[in-house]
């Protein structure tokens, strides 16, 4: 699988006061929509963490949106674990979901990021971003009597 392009986010500037509009609003040069893209890659093991959560969102489409908003609210490297200021990081073109600091740091992901690159059946997210999943830990279960 050969490995897709990577591209830096237009006119990104985060601040307190990101929103579900702004994020509709991004583009990059090699997609027009990245954030709605994303919202459709979010493989379906992470939707249904979300839909188990203490908090669980009302649909599958609202647990998508929620996975990508928090991805791109919170960015940061899923190789190297760097989070470098928003607008240094590129995104993955294939998911649009995941950031790297630069084509090399991709490379060096691309056997464990293939898994889950544009997979609906792909696993659960285990790397960084995985700390955007525990954010809605499971419901707990009633103790036994």
């Amino acid at each position: 699988m050969s490995v897709p392009e990577i591209c830096q986010i237009d006119k990104l500037s985060f601040n307190d006061e990101n929103s579900v509009e702004l994020m509709f609003q991004l583009t990059c040069k090699q997609n027009s929509k990245p954030f709605q893209t994303g919202m459709q890659n979010v493989p379906d093991a992470d939707i249904r963490l979300l839909l188990t959560s203490r908090a669980p969102p009302q649909s599958a489409s609202q647990a998508r949106l929620i996975v990508a908003y928090l991805r791109y609210a919170n960015p940061i490297c899923d190789h190297c674990r760097n989070k470098q200021a928003p607008r240094e990081l590129f995104l993955c073109t294939g998911c649009c979901l995941t950031w790297y600091c630069n084509k090399e740091c991709q490379i060096a992901h691309r056997e464990i990021h293939q898994q889950r690159c544009g997979q609906k059946n792909g696993p659960l997210d285990e790397g960084p971003q995985k700390l955007t999943l525990l954010l809605v830990q499971k419901k707990p279960e009633a103790p036994s009597l």
